[in-house]
């Protein structure tokens, strides 16, 4: 059986489309659980409607306490083996659950089944977000359908892809409960803990690429309100617990025993998920026109952790992510001077800033250029070829090209392609059995079957070619913010 939790609160224009799209699906499999979170408009009364039409539904009421809250009283009551979770204004495809039970009798040790969602913009202005929702709602084109280990699905989706909405994917619910994952209560952004917190301890996941859930934007939605106090002091608690969560004894213990082949760039990713959610917050900071006072402890501990980290881990020691993080605080805390954080002890009294900004982004550029250097991307007598022709490869083509001139002699490695038949970024592609006789190392810009690629390189390259694997290092980090 599998339990779909529904939490109402105040959602009586979308509550009944919601209701309907569950209903409707074919399969006796299904265990109906509405929470009321302290409805004030018509919802409840709806719901009874449904309640008198399918009396197995199960429904709880509590006062009004949050999103978080009523999914955690959800699962309390839930008998299903799986759970699914569907937000009231939003709506099912009419195939979800034949889907979804069908890829779980395919695969009965997931922990987790992702799938995918299609976004309904209720006006233009709900609609702003259209190119970020594109590509993490829509990643059939981006993520491969297989199984993987939870850490190894974080490590292929985030940033560009991990999509942190719980109610796109389906849960084990015995694996929630041994792991004891809720949802934080009584905030907003309560998804991105508990997202993280699953997808770090699944020990199986696979990701469906069917858009079977239907995200509804409009004006009311947590995702388009109005940023108020509330709003800020829930995303500070977020970010002070999802710090907490990463930097915590416990998960780095749990990574450790794993013994990962890639534990040091999933560490990482995690941090780099805290620093994701920092930058948003000063964004956020920029719509925000209530007291000020609210977000400035924040602000101010934000730039002492930046400072405290730099004390501790000499400059040219930090990972290119931590300098890029940095950089962007130096950025923010240059539009916030009037503060007068340096008066309030966030920083040493013969603090630069101006100064601290240009040393970190000398390093920063230092590093990068080195880094590439290594990879022979400037080197006009070295033959490079790059082995894998995605948006990987793209991101470090522009992450090389801006920080040096590229050589002339690189070319695209592919394993099916004809040799000659086309170019990749300007650049000849070439079949892995055709490797020129005069090339001197090999990329690979592939982290889902880099195993599969160095492999190959090293059964067709020539003894003195080099083969380096950009996921093994840092390198790989300049690609981010080169993708689009």
């Amino acid at each position: 059986m599998l339990s779909v939790i529904i939490p109402v609160y105040n959602v009586e224009n979308y509550i009944r489309e919601c209701l309907e799209s569950v209903v409707r699906q074919k399969t006796d499999d299904l265990e109906i659980i509405i929470v009321n979170d302290g409805s004030t408009d018509r919802s409840e009364e709806i719901c009874v409607e449904y309640i008198k039409l399918y009396p197995d539904i199960v429904y709880v009421k509590q006062k009004n306490a949050g999103l978080g809250d009523a999914r955690n009283l959800g699962l309390a009551h839930a008998k299903g083996e799986h759970v699914i979770f569907l937000d009231s204004d939003d709506y099912w495809r009419e195939d979800l659950l034949d889907c979804i039970l069908t890829g779980l009798r395919e695969n009965p040790d997931l922990d987790i089944l992702y799938f995918d969602a299609e976004v309904v913009y209720e006006d233009k202005e709900s609609g702003r977000y259209d190119s970020y929702d594109a590509r993490m709602y829509h990643r059939e084109n981006s993520v491969k359908d297989r199984v993987y280990k939870g850490t190894e699905f974080f490590l292929n989706t985030y940033p560009l892809h991990f999509n942190v909405q719980a109610c796109m994917a389906v849960f084990r619910k015995a694996f929630l409960t041994e792991h004891h994952i809720l949802f934080p209560e009584g905030i907003f952004y309560e998804d991105h803990l508990f997202s993280m917190k699953a997808a770090l301890k699944a020990e199986l996941v696979k990701y469906l690429p069917q858009r079977l859930y239907r995200r509804r934007y409009h004006e009311n939605s947590i995702t388009t309100s109005v940023i108020d106090e509330k709003h800020m002091r829930d995303y500070m608690q977020v970010i002070r617990v999802m710090n907490d969560f990463v930097c915590s004894k416990a998960i780095l213990e749990d990574i450790k025993k794993e013994e990962l082949p890639y534990e040091e760039l999933l560490l990482r990713k995690m941090r780099d998920k805290v620093f994701s959610l920092v930058q948003t917050f000063f964004e956020m900071c920029s719509f925000y026109t209530g007291d000020p006072d609210v977000i400035r402890p924040f602000k101010e501990e934000i730039y002492s952790k930046a400072h405290q980290m730099f004390q501790k881990k000499r400059m040219e020691k930090l990972y290119l992510e931590e300098l890029e993080a940095v950089l962007y605080l130096c950025l923010k805390s240059e539009e916030d001077r009037k503060t007068d954080l340096m008066n309030r002890e966030c920083v040493p009294e013969k603090f630069s800033l101006r100064q601290f900004f240009c040393e970190c982004k000398r390093t920063y550029q230092k590093k990068s250029e080195s880094k590439l250097k290594r990879l022979g991307f400037f080197e006009q007598n070295k033959k490079t070829g790059i082995y894998g022709g995605g948006n990987h490869t793209k991101g470090l083509l522009k992450a090389a090209g801006k920080y040096g001139k590229l050589s002339q002699d690189l070319f695209l490695l592919d394993s099916y392609a004809v040799s000659g038949e086309q170019e990749f970024e300007g650049m000849p592609v070439l079949n892995i059995r055709d490797i020129p006789m005069d090339t001197d190392r090999i990329i690979i810009s592939s982290f889902l079957y880099e195993q599969e690629l160095y492999e190959s390189a090293e059964k067709y390259a020539s003894g003195h070619v080099e083969i380096e694997r950009i996921y093994q290092n840092e390198v790989r980090e300049l690609c981010w913010q080169f993708i689009c």
